[in-house]
């Protein structure tokens, strides 16, 4: 069974909407992963430096 005319064009418009759907969510998913992993970086880095400056701080104090 062939589809003739407009109904083979609707679909195979629906299914290139359908690719364009599943890809345009797939990088939408990739780019939230990849921003959630950074923020999750950016946190352990602050708390790691903010470590450091509190102990250098007190290792001065403790000179004096």
């Amino acid at each position: 069974m062939t589809y003739r005319g407009d109904m083979g064009k609707f679909i195979l418009l629906l299914l290139a909407a359908l690719v364009v759907f599943f890809i345009v969510s797939a990088v939408i998913s990739t780019v939230i992963a990849t921003l959630h992993l950074l923020f999750w970086i950016a946190v352990v880095l602050v708390v790691v430096f903010g470590a450091f400056k509190l102990s250098s701080g007190m290792r001065r104090r403790e000179r004096r």
